[in-house]
């Protein structure tokens, strides 16, 4: 799946935000299209890493679980791909043009 690149921000309730690195200006050679929040439960993603949540956030909020969120594109434009990584481990995330994560 073809994306841009995107990080997260700290949400104040149980999910997870990405979204689209737009604070950086683009190029000649690209074109930037807003990006809606994309919000995840942090639990669904704290399972999936093996971890409980209040670990998760914490390790979240200090920089040890890191996210990478990627925009479709042709066949797959309007879903997105969050991957979240902790100590080699990855969770990864599609979201669905109806707005459901499933994992990948």
């Amino acid at each position: 799946m073809p994306a841009d690149v995107g990080r997260r921000q700290p949400d104040p309730g149980q999910g997870i935000a990405a979204t689209d690195a737009a604070s950086s200006p683009p190029s000649s050679r690209e074109r930037r299209t807003p990006v809606p929040p994309l919000d995840i439960d942090g639990a669904l993603v704290a399972r999936a890493l093996a971890l409980d949540v209040a670990d998760f956030r914490r390790l979240m909020d200090t920089g040890k679980v890191t996210v990478l969120c990627e925009r479709g594109t042709g066949d797959d434009s309007g879903c997105y791909r969050a991957s979240f990584y902790h100590a080699g481990q990855r969770a990864r995330f599609v979201r669905d043009r109806s707005g459901q994560w499933q994992p990948a």
